[in-house]
């Protein structure tokens, strides 16, 4: 065999080593996705059930306020045909009554809100009165600004939740807290009976959210 020869060899070789090779790293990378997929799979009711975020449509500055009420429609979930789930009252930050509505997720998994002086239950969460986390949320800077002065409670302030059965449940205030419109921990179940209020915050910012925490009055 010639000096070329063998150099041409030579170079096929080394051009099928890569080839298999190649062929030896995507076999590994699709058997790889596929034992993955199951553990993607295995709670997809779970994954249609979590939010992208905290609740609360971005709030505009003063300016765009008339703006933004000329086209309501557009930007925010209308009521739904049922009736209030209960009323919450609130004497430190003198509500007194507000309906509580029923919302979930939309398409994008954004969580909905209630238009109006109005509070929403996140229906995912525990039920109101119920035995974990019944999650509750509002506007800050809108539409009446329902917890606009959320950060205000402190701890032992009292708040009420009457159901239409005409039962009521009195809660008393642990504390507050900053966190990221990320933080969707806070809308976990808890071992005992926990009422979870938060809206967006500061005024017209909305880049945290102002978190409160109560519990059953013993």
């Amino acid at each position: 065999m010639t000096m070329s020869g063998a150099r041409e060899t030579d170079q096929i070789g080394a051009g099928l080593g890569r080839s298999m090779l190649i062929a030896y790293l995507l076999l590994f990378a699709l058997l790889g996705a596929v034992a993955a997929l199951p553990r993607l799979t295995a709670h997809p009711a779970a994954a249609r059930n979590t939010p992208a975020g905290l609740a609360a449509e971005p709030s505009p500055n003063p300016s765009a306020l008339a703006a933004l009420a000329a086209d309501r429609s557009q930007t925010t979930v209308t009521a739904a045909s049922d009736g209030p789930v209960g009323w919450l009252t609130i004497p430190a930050l003198q509500l007194a009554d507000i309906a509580i509505y029923d919302r979930g997720l939309d398409a994008q998994r954004r969580m909905q809100i209630a238009p109006g002086l109005a509070v929403t239950h996140y229906s995912f969460s525990s039920p109101l009165g119920g035995p974990a986390n019944a999650v509750l949320y509002g506007h800050d800077d809108i539409e009446g600004g329902v917890f606009g002065k959320l950060k205000q409670l402190k701890p032992g302030d009292t708040i009420t939740v009457r159901l239409p059965s005409g039962t009521t449940q009195q809660y008393t205030v642990t504390g507050q807290r900053l966190v990221p419109p990320t933080a969707i921990s806070i809308l976990d179940p808890t071992p005992t009976a926990t009422l979870t209020l938060f809206s967006c915050w500061p005024l017209y910012v909305d880049n945290q959210r102002i978190v409160v925490t109560a519990v059953p009055t013993a």
